[in-house]
């Protein structure tokens, strides 16, 4: 049985006591959080089908608004674009996915055994699908020719690229998995 006890201390502050004995708490336990984040796999896909899709299609629609309209967003309009959609995207279905949107945060989460490999397959091949289908609907309303690049061609050679990829990759998912891993 609970006990709420009140009483008042000498400089006049009001203290609450509230002593909940053993036999409460085994009857009116409730359930663990794992409970509540059970999601079928098929809402987890879909989830991560319209994460990735969006983060595609707003992020690259940014970039082909920006050279359709002489640079009107610019690159900081479309780095804004881009971190919006990660963080909507995170806040809509990180609880049912996770919101991977990216085949290298679910390789390397189920590396860091974070995510059960059973599931990696489903998981890759969903966003692989995913932002080709947003390219493809870019391409429809943009009315994209073959020689329409939207990306940049970055200065120097293709290995110095290569190079600068792979510390922003390694960047990204340091800071990911630091997110990810911190109870």
């Amino acid at each position: 049985m609970a006990m709420v006890e009140t009483s008042v201390t000498t400089n006049h502050h009001h203290a609450i006591t509230l002593t909940i004995s053993n036999d409460d708490m085994t009857k009116h336990t409730t359930p663990s959080s794992s409970t509540f984040n059970t999601h079928q796999f098929s809402q987890k896909l879909l989830g991560e089908f319209f994460a990735t899709y969006f983060l595609v299609f707003a992020g690259c629609g940014a970039i082909m608004v920006n050279m359709d309209k002489n640079g009107l967003i610019g690159q900081t309009g479309i780095a804004l674009v881009w971190g919006a959609a990660v963080m909507i995207m995170v806040y809509t279905v990180g609880h049912v996915s996770g919101a991977h949107m990216n085949p290298a945060v679910t390789i390397a989460l189920t590396s860091s055994k974070m995510f059960p490999w059973k599931e990696v397959l489903g998981y890759v091949t969903t966003q692989i699908v995913a932002s080709t289908l947003a390219c493809g609907t870019l391409r429809l309303i943009f009315d994209g020719t073959d020689d329409y690049f939207v990306g940049n061609v970055p200065p120097g050679s293709d290995l110095q690229s290569f190079v600068v990829e792979i510390i922003i990759t390694f960047y990204l998912m340091f800071v990911i998995s630091a997110v990810v891993t911190d109870d």
